[in-house]
């Protein structure tokens, strides 16, 4: 925290000044003390000043080093305790220089350092937790205080201060420690501004930060009070406090965002007002702060054909199938969006249609391979509901499947990370078998590998069994069990 100037010294003539004067006075000294709390603490301005982030960044720092001073630690771990309160120093500096953005970066650094400082002294190897969970196209990373980004990887960790962008026709999703999954959609710049983990208090925040683009943000009922899911812009505040998902766009241009919850609610903060949001509503923010009136979005269609994982063959001499999507009628005045795409997250589209009039669409003749569908209900006024869920059929060339096959197929485990009460799962199978994962349908790629979540269904010894089943009928079980320490 910033020095207190040395006060000035004010010399008083007793027998000029009445009393009502210094009463006078003294309210207006109070009110000028209040007003600059409440500036450097963010009230003022809705909470996003860059002095006011800073300013939180240096307390959070402050709080997390005191608590490593307070704590023994072999001396091994003496320097990063050390790291924590040098850079809580620059922080410091660089808040009395103004450099608001420098101290924040700094002053979550410190936390970092102190975070895995008190882990370590735990016998634990690593703190918060945030990880890619899929990536599609052309994904980079800039790590915190460095200036060159970098491609992303599925097994990069990711910690505060780390920014993730995605290219135009490419897509990212991440996961925290808290269960919660943001979803990066293209074009996007998103920065992971401040992570907390407190396991005395089971509280759990996560803060991020929108500079570009847009995001959809998916999280899980919280278990303590005090524990939150926050994005920015550079004028607008969404925090999520439950299980809700909510998407939020950014116009770096106009400096414009809008909001728009799809699940549960969630709380949008700007120019010192603030607003709750519930299932299927948006709001949009103006460069100056200014919230637009509350509008209801359109209810989503329900997919109905094909069902999910449908595979479709054709013959070696054919040139493909000819494969129709149906899905509810809305019975109201409007028309739907259809996309079609090869990935799961549809950063490159195959097709993006959005003045379709029809529940029920033939597609042309369908190479081999495998493809994802969602569709969207949208108003005459251009209102648009969220996509429905997404579906995959796969079209294969007509062959004989083989009767004298009795290996089982390959199921391999690569990854199995428990996050929260739930574990990313990823592996590879047999390219073409179908897969389930606790009796549920796994999405398994043309090679064979795959990537889920499995939510985990009670605290303590969870099983989870995968059952891999070839073209022949062959199977391959195994199990695999996580722990839950606390169910929320």
């Amino acid at each position: 925290m910033a020095a207190r100037r040395k006060a000035d010294r004010i010399h008083l003539d007793w027998f000029n000044v009445s009393y009502q004067t210094l009463l006078l006075a003294g309210l207006a000294i109070l009110a000028v003390s209040v007003l600059g709390t409440l500036y450097l603490m963010g009230y003022l301005g809705g909470g996003t000043h860059p002095r006011a982030e800073a300013y939180r960044a240096i307390r959070g720092a402050d709080r997390l080093l005191e608590r490593a001073v307070a704590t023994s630690a072999p001396e091994e771990l003496k320097p990063l305790r050390q790291k924590a309160r040098s850079r809580l120093g620059e922080a410091r500096q660089a808040l009395a220089e103004s450099s608001f953005g420098v101290a924040e970066q700094a002053a979550l650094e410190s936390q970092q350092a102190s975070r895995l400082f008190l882990a370590r002294v735990e016998g634990k190897n690593s703190i918060a937790a945030v990880q890619f969970y899929k990536l599609e196209g052309k994904v980079q990373v800039k790590k915190a205080r460095q200036l060159i980004w970098k491609d992303a990887t599925k097994k990069l960790r990711l910690g505060a201060g780390d920014q993730i962008k995605t290219g135009s026709s490419a897509s990212a999703q991440i996961i925290y420690f808290n269960g919660s999954i943001t979803t990066i959609k293209p074009g996007s710049i998103l920065e992971i501004k401040e992570l907390f983990d407190d396991p005395d208090s089971r509280i759990q925040q996560v803060r991020e930060r929108l500079r570009t683009g847009r995001v959809v943000s998916s999280t899980l009922p919280m278990s303590v009070d005090g524990s939150f899911h926050e994005l920015s812009t550079k004028n607008v505040t969404v925090q999520a406090t439950g299980r809700s998902q909510f998407e939020t766009r950014f116009d770096e241009l106009n400096a414009g965002t809008s909001v728009g919850v799809y699940q549960g609610s969630a709380v949008v903060k700007s120019g010192g007002r603030e607003r709750r949001l519930r299932g299927r509503e948006q709001v949009s923010v103006d460069s100056k702060g200014a919230l637009s009136a509350t509008v209801k979005l359109p209810p989503t269609p329900t997919l109905l054909e094909p069902m999910d994982q449908k595979i479709f063959t054709v013959g070696a001499d054919e040139q493909g199938s000819q494969i129709e999507l149906l899905w509810e009628d809305m019975e109201l005045p409007g028309t739907y969006h259809l996309q079609i795409s090869a990935n799961s997250l549809f950063g490159h589209l195959l097709l993006d249609k959005k003045d379709v009039t029809s529940i029920r669409v033939k597609l042309p003749p369908t190479e081999p391979g495998s493809y994802y569908w969602r569709a969207a209900f949208q108003t005459p006024n251009g209102l648009e509901s969220a996509f429905s869920e997404t579906r995959k059929f796969k079209v294969l060339t007509g062959r004989v499947m083989n009767v004298d096959d009795t290996i089982p197929p390959q199921l391999v485990i690569d990854d199995f990370m428990v996050f929260s009460t739930q574990v990313i799962v990823r592996g590879h199978t047999e390219s073409g078998a179908i897969l389930e994962a606790n009796g549920k349908k796994v999405d398994v790629g043309d090679d064979g590998s795959f990537t889920i979540i499995v939510r985990l269904r009670k605290e303590g010894r969870n099983r989870v069994r995968f059952v891999a089943q070839d073209a022949a009928g062959n199977e391959t079980v195994v199990d695999r069990f996580a722990e839950v320490k606390v169910y929320s």
